[in-house]
């Protein structure tokens, strides 16, 4: 088996174990949402259950690439994943209303989830180090950077719970973005 084929096996198994990764992501974050009272805490959790539904979508592509040996739909889902970072636009929040009445089992749920960030970030890490392809280290890199992104999204909204014992609004992280 020549090099170029190892590298994409290796790629394929990778993001078909990155693709459990993201499902239990959504699992966590949509079961996290039903537990929180707060309104912005739901909504944040939400949005982050919809990230991992969409990185779980950008992996089935890359797979289905992968699978055809068709490089011009592996930088084609490349590029998609690009644009839709470059385009997208956050709706407008609702007024915060009520104040957490258990800002400690949401602060764990907090917790949690920078765990969940900190694991899929060295996942993804791992998995691409000894790969030399740049299409397919691009894949990794992209990854990385959503998860990085998620992961200061869930620091930023822990420190502002132990400051504030509320949630921060998710206006309040893009606007410092």
């Amino acid at each position: 088996m020549a090099v170029k084929e190892r590298e994409a096996e290796a790629v394929q198994e990778a993001l078909e174990a990155g693709l459990e990764l993201e499902s239990r992501g959504i699992g966590f974050y949509s079961r996290a949402a039903q537990e929180v009272r707060d309104p912005k805490g739901r909504q944040t959790l939400l949005f982050l259950a919809e990230e991992e539904r969409e990185h779980r979508e950008f992996i089935r592509e890359l797979l289905e690439s992968l699978k055809e040996r068709d490089d011009s739909l592996l930088k084609g889902a490349v590029q998609k994943q690009r644009a839709r970072k470059d385009t997208r636009v956050f709706p407008e929040l609702e007024e915060y209303v009520e104040e957490i009445r258990d800002s400690r089992g949401d602060r764990k749920i907090l917790d949690e989830a920078a765990e969940i960030e900190k694991r899929s970030i060295e996942f993804y890490r791992e998995a691409g180090k000894d790969i030399e392809n740049r299409d397919y280290q691009e894949i990794f890199r992209i990854l990385i950077k959503e998860e990085e992104g998620h992961l200061a999204l869930v620091r930023q909204m822990a420190d502002y719970m132990v400051l504030h014992g509320v949630w921060s609004g998710l206006e309040d992280y893009f606007a410092n973005e």
